[in-house]
């Protein structure tokens, strides 16, 4: 970590605001090569006042999707906390679905683009921190590239596996391999990046 990091924000580790397993160990891992660490809602050295709140993602924009989850756990909490609101924006559908990604799902972006289409893609996410006195950080990642032959999956356990379908651009691999291999180019890791950035 930069030897100028605030101390303040890093002393201890952050919360991260998502009950995605798949998410918090892929931010985990993101924390620990920006050198600081992450917990989960779950984590026994955290107490709220009951049971974990659910919190409802209402906002127009993935800043505002972010920073509601980021500031509700951090009042609830009682300590600073990250969250994230991360969507695709499929360039032939007027970059649709985008803040609707989870709403929409795979099988509708099949249905709106075709099966086994390759389609011009980003994926964009937003970063959010935010401390129970109210202050919030709001970052952006985004990661051009294009999704190409994408299937339901037969036993439809993974609602949303983009990262199988999305092939950053002049990469022969799939996001989520990459990921799975210590990839630090992803949507999610530039924008964590560029968090850590601002709050030095």
């Amino acid at each position: 970590m930069n030897e100028d990091m605030n101390a303040k924000e890093f002393s201890k580790p952050l919360l991260f605001g998502t009950s995605n397993l798949g998410k918090l160990s892929e931010v985990r891992i993101f924390a620990g090569g920006l050198g600081f660490s992450v917990i989960g809602l779950d984590a026994p050295q955290i107490t709220g006042t009951g049971s974990v709140p659910e919190v409802a993602e209402v906002a127009s924009t993935y800043a505002g999707n972010a920073v509601i989850k980021a500031l509700a756990y951090a009042k609830y909490f009682g300590r600073p906390c990250l969250a994230d609101d991360t969507g695709i924006e499929i360039a032939m559908l007027s970059d649709l679905p985008g803040v609707h990604t989870a709403r929409w799902g795979l099988s509708r972006v099949i249905d709106e683009v075709g099966i086994f289409r390759t389609v011009a893609t980003r994926f964009v996410c937003a970063m959010a921190y935010a401390e129970p006195s109210g202050r919030t950080v709001v970052t952006h990642g985004t990661l051009e590239g294009e999704l190409r032959d994408m299937v339901l999956p037969a036993d439809g356990v993974k609602p949303l596996p983009f990262g199988e379908f999305f092939f950053p651009k002049g990469s022969p691999y799939p996001l989520a391999y990459l990921v799975g291999n210590g990839y630090e180019g992803s949507h999610r890791f530039r924008a964590l990046a560029s968090l850590v950035r601002v709050l030095s």
